[in-house]
């Protein structure tokens, strides 16, 4: 993934169950995105383990005033090494 492209990603750190006219019940978080070539806070729709729908944050959806935490993008093997990493040099 071109992180040119993206920017910075940030999820909000608490999901909601949401009735989708077209899916039915999902779990609905935001996003933002930030200095790259799409910009903005986006609603994304999760059923099962897909992400169903996405699309620009509207007002209904209250993705303002969440508290964002930053999302990594890297693969998840390279996630799970920086993880460890940190747990032993904790120790």
């Amino acid at each position: 993934m071109d992180s040119k492209k993206i920017g910075s990603i940030k999820i909000a750190d608490s999901q909601r169950r949401e009735f989708h006219n077209t899916f039915g019940w999902t779990w609905m978080t935001c996003i933002q995105a930030q200095g790259g070539e799409i910009n903005g806070t986006f609603a994304i729709f999760i059923a099962g383990n897909t992400i169903v729908d996405a699309r620009r944050s509207v007002l209904i959806d209250r993705c303002e005033g969440l508290n964002y935490q930053p999302l990594d993008l890297g693969p998840p093997e390279a996630n799970q090494v920086a993880k460890k990493r940190r747990r032993e040099s904790t120790k």
